[in-house]
């Protein structure tokens, strides 16, 4: 969105930072924007479509209201594509829309939603072979801080993003 169609105002909607998801999807956004040295614009307590509706409205109707928004999971992205079709907003002529999670459906929506999707069949795979691992050990061996494993994500480009 960035450098693609040359969005100067883009705005990060979140659900709770407390969530980890939520903060490395904020920081890696936080990096972007930095690197492109814009801004950063974000509303971090979109918990439920009502907040998402209200957070957007209220952006909209400012002055420097933003041209592109990316949403850090799918129950935001949902909040987001009906906020903005309640709105009489344009997608993607008056603002872009980038998901996180690719929300079922999200090819079928008017316009398809743009997505970053996590590779979820590896997640599941990978989340269960840690927790084998550990049931095959005992307490006592356990490592006492847990480790970390980063997967890839891929962007899927569709339609709400201006492409």
């Amino acid at each position: 969105m960035i450098h693609e169609h040359h969005h100067e105002r883009i705005h990060f909607l979140g659900d709770s930072q407390e969530l980890y998801p939520i903060q490395t999807r904020w920081n890696g956004y936080k990096r972007a924007i930095s690197d492109a040295k814009l801004t950063p614009q974000e509303s971090l307590d979109c918990c439920s479509e009502e907040i998402v509706f209200e957070r957007v409205s209220r952006l909209l109707e400012g002055k420097n209201a933003p041209t592109a928004f990316f949403c850090g999971n799918n129950m935001v992205s949902r909040g987001l594509v009906r906020s903005l079709r309640r709105l009489g907003v344009g997608v993607p002529g008056d603002v872009a829309a980038v998901g996180f999670d690719d929300l079922e459906l999200a090819d079928l929506l008017i316009p398809a939603l743009t997505v970053v999707r996590q590779p979820m069949e590896e997640l599941g795979a990978t989340a269960a072979c840690v927790l084998f691992e550990l049931l095959d050990t005992s307490y006592e061996e356990w490592p006492a801080k847990g480790g970390r494993t980063t997967l890839k994500v891929e962007l899927v480009v569709r339609q709400s993003c201006g492409c």
